[in-house]
């Protein structure tokens, strides 16, 4: 059987963008921050256990709305409006 090529273009994408598009968000609607230090960040939400892994400066993920109040406090994230 030949490959249809689904998982090279998975592959291919960011993946700030596959982690937000695989993980499955609760009641509330998810909050998008944005990265602006200078490297990497990867953050585990206090009240889902998810990780969320800011992959380089600029990075935008979207956070389930259980752990963005905590995010606030986190240095280098700023809530996109």
């Amino acid at each position: 059987m030949t490959c249809c090529g689904q998982k090279r273009a998975l592959e291919r994408r960011p993946l700030e963008a596959q982690a937000a598009s695989a993980r499955g968000f609760a009641k509330g609607t998810p909050v998008e921050f944005e990265y602006v230090g200078l490297s990497t960040l990867r953050v585990v939400g206090p009240s889902t256990g998810a990780h969320y892994w800011f992959a380089r400066p600029g990075a935008r993920l979207l956070v389930d709305a259980r752990d963005a109040a905590s995010f606030a406090g986190v240095p280098n994230l700023r809530r996109v409006a």
